[in-house]
């Protein structure tokens, strides 16, 4: 071989190497990023993991306030119910006895208006 075409051949070996080099360089740099980026995901889906099992706790937590929520303004309005019941008991024959006071009260009047006319 001649000198001109070993130094051709010496040259090209070397573009050679230095292309394989840089492509090392750029393989390693974007395998660091997949690193790194895979390392981010697990985070993520780890938080992820956390936050819904925290989500569900919550939900849990809530269903069973708003049952018992519910279950409070049933018993308040029951007895609310109840309590309008027993005051209607309680009063209509206390209105019922006040009336017949009142009665007596105004036939005890007009007999004293009537006495009194006929004293006149």
């Amino acid at each position: 071989m001649s000198k001109q075409t070993e130094a051709k051949l010496l040259g090209f070996s070397k573009d050679f190497i230095k292309s394989i080099e840089e492509m090392c360089h750029k393989r390693d740099s974007l395998h660091k990023e997949i690193v790194a980026t895979q390392k981010e995901q697990k985070n993520i889906q780890r938080d992820i993991g956390v936050l819904t099992e925290k989500l569900s706790q919550i939900s849990q937590s809530m269903a069973k306030r708003m049952a018992e929520r519910n279950a409070y303004d049933r018993t308040i309005q029951e007895t609310e119910i109840e309590y309008k019941r027993i005051r209607e008991i309680l009063l209509n024959p206390l209105a019922y006895r006040e009336r017949q006071l009142r009665e007596k009260r105004e036939e005890k009047i007009n007999e004293q208006a009537q006495e009194q006319a006929k004293k006149t």
